[in-house]
């Protein structure tokens, strides 16, 4: 995937959405970012990003705002009945603040370093705020660097904590993308998730029905 196809993506998903009788916000899809400013965010990190993520931004995108919202009073039928909207918005400049957040996360919520459900949250990179406390994150163990995972700060029981959405930033985006991006709570697309390997799958039985119930291509 590259810029252009991003931007194609979303615009072929904006208007089927629409005609189904979603609420769909204006993109913003900006033009990927330089070596110079990657460079600056990894000093500001402290560390040097993921290949494949470096990769996502300097080809596809600095930063991306799409979403869509279900209508007040309304509700999808079931199987999707969990999911009231489609939100995304990744931009490599704010990868230190939602760093610095995950880490204030880390220190309130799961002060114990043997704490299993904590184990997630402390070897990776924040790159989208889901907005209920949950994020979006890169690994940055060097044996899944770069692949993308949920973190889950609250219902540490359910299944989302440290759940593996894509194997990395470009994958997701090319997997998430043909459906909308629905979510990015993990109860909205993990619906889409294959049953073999836990990832979203835009060809599996419910995106086939999602596609075909909405009209996206």
């Amino acid at each position: 995937m590259d810029h252009g196809e991003l931007v194609r993506q979303l615009d072929g998903c904006a208007a089927p959405l629409e005609r189904f009788g979603l609420d769909v916000k204006d993109k913003k899809v900006h033009a990927p970012a330089t070596e110079t400013e990657v460079a600056a965010v990894e000093l500001q990190l402290g560390f040097t990003l993921p290949d494949s993520l470096r990769t996502a931004f300097l080809t596809i995108t600095r930063q991306v705002e799409w979403s869509w919202w279900v209508p007040d009073g309304a509700d999808l039928p079931a199987p999707f009945d969990d999911i009231f909207c489609g939100s995304t918005w990744f931009r490599l400049d704010h990868l230190p603040l939602l760093n610095e957040h995950r880490q204030q996360a880390v220190d309130i919520i799961f002060p114990d370093p043997g704490d299993a459900a904590g184990q997630p949250w402390r070897e990776t990179l924040p790159i989208c705020a889901v907005g209920n406390g949950d994020y979006l994150a890169v690994d940055l163990h060097p044996e899944r660097a770069g692949e993308v995972i949920y973190l889950e700060a609250h219902g540490l029981t359910d299944a989302g904590n440290g759940y593996r959405m894509a194997s990395s930033l470009t994958d997701l985006l090319e997997r998430w993308s043909p459906l909308g991006q629905p979510g990015p709570e993990f109860c909205q697309w993990h619906i889409f998730s294959n049953p073999t390997d836990g990832m979203i799958d835009p060809h599996g039985e419910h995106a086939v029905r999602w596609k075909a119930m909405i009209g996206l291509p």
